[in-house]
């Protein structure tokens, strides 16, 4: 969108009175030339030019009005997630060796539960029910709601135990781990994938930032103090195979795009809000 022609820069009269026109035309909310706008190196032509483009315009209407710094924060890193998350997508999908046909429903509300039922009714031949249909569907809704605000890992985790709970009590025990492997790696890793991206589509900010965090801290964990390996369909265990899994999304991100996520959570709450403000806006625009 462009505000070229528009003298008020698209900004509503709220956005006016909080002084967002001022941030973005120079200022720093109080219409004064003060050295907040006019500590970069740049000369003016250069500074009126990115405080005049698109991604600062965009940044400053996005956490107009929002007083509290954290917020700010998670407001610019929950928006940085939504502009990179379809490439992220192709990341992820590259480094799982993800076929291409997943791409149809990785984004759906209904992918777990399409994921689960692919299991059991096509590749383990099981009838379709309508008692585990609806347990199906319960536990997806479940593990989107995420009220207890656990990694994609551990709610991945809760599908693999729900295929192999039900495959054995109806075909037997021990007839989960004669499942083919690849249609249940590929089932397993779409639903993490699609889990990643629920989380950032229909989630608040600071959820969002909360989650990317949690899984950061979990690899972190893993990595260096391992649980015990397990033996997964009967293959020889690697030394922490879990950390691959346990990658917060944001791992998927191009290196610019990460950078910018560090810049913000760096970004000192002591400042002035005006500059914390202005700071954080330039920081989204820059990268």
């Amino acid at each position: 969108m462009s505000y070229d022609n528009d003298k008020n820069c698209g900004l509503t009269e709220l956005e006016m009175a909080a002084g967002v026109y001022s941030l973005i035309n120079g200022g720093c909310g109080r219409h004064c030339p003060c050295e907040i706008c006019y500590e970069t190196d740049w000369d003016e032509i250069d500074r009126i030019n990115f405080l005049s483009s698109d991604k600062f315009k965009a940044a400053a209407k996005l956490i107009a009005g929002l007083s509290d710094k954290k917020k700010i924060k998670n407001t610019l890193i929950h928006r940085a997630h939504r502009d990179k998350l379809d490439s992220a997508i192709l990341r992820y999908m590259a480094k799982e060796e993800l076929p291409g046909y997943y791409a149809g429903i990785i984004k759906s509300p209904d992918c777990v539960a399409k994921l689960i039922e692919g299991i059991l009714y096509k590749v383990c031949k099981i009838n379709p029910e309508s008692k585990l249909t609806e347990q199906i569907h319960k536990l997806s809704d479940s593990l989107q709601r995420n009220i207890k605000r656990r990694t994609a890992y551990d709610r991945v985790s809760d599908i693999q135990q729900f295929l192999h709970r039900n495959i054995d009590k109806i075909l037997g025990v021990g007839a989960a781990r004669s499942v083919p492997v690849m249609p249940m790696k590929n089932a397993l890793s779409a639903a993490r994938l699609n889990l990643h991206i629920l989380d950032i589509i229909n989630r608040q900010p600071d959820y969002v930032e909360f989650i990317d965090m949690l899984n950061a801290e979990a690899m972190k964990l893993e990595y260096e103090s391992p649980r015990p390996p397990t033996a997964p369909w009967g293959k020889l265990s690697q030394p922490r195979w879990r950390v691959r899994h346990l990658r917060p999304f944001s791992y998927y991100f191009p290196e610019k795009s990460r950078a910018l996520l560090n810049s913000l959570r760096d970004l000192d709450e002591d400042m002035p809000l005006e500059q914390f403000f202005y700071e954080a806006s330039s920081i989204y625009a820059r990268f």
